[in-house]
């Protein structure tokens, strides 16, 4: 289900009340570009620290992506998108703005 702004505000402000607002915690919702723009304000805001997003995104997407997936599927490209992130110095993500378009070119490019 993909959440509006508004929502998904009301959602982490109810939840603030019984625990921490973390990375984890937004983690755990389905990544969608309302999430992604309301952790980029609540890093700004000083709620988060700042973390190497782009790199930090590949996880939850994997997890999303291969959830339904086949396990013959996931012991191909789960040791696949390790060796590949294991080549990204983390200081990419801050130096390179531009890599957020290489990521989302290869999320596309994987064939399911």
């Amino acid at each position: 289900m993909r959440r509006t702004g508004p929502t998904l505000l009301r959602e982490l402000a109810i939840r603030a009340h019984s625990e921490p607002i973390t990375h984890a915690l937004l983690d755990d919702y389905p990544p969608s570009n309302t999430l992604h723009r309301i952790r980029h304000l609540l890093v700004l805001a000083g709620v988060l620290p700042q973390r190497t997003e782009l790199l930090d995104r590949i996880e939850p997407w994997l997890e999303q992506l291969l959830n339904d997936r086949p396990h013959h599927h996931t012991a191909v490209v789960r040791p696949f998108v390790d060796f590949v992130k294991a080549g990204w110095p983390h200081h990419v993500a801050f130096v390179w703005p531009h890599l957020d378009g290489q990521l989302r070119t290869g999320r596309s490019s994987v064939p399911f």
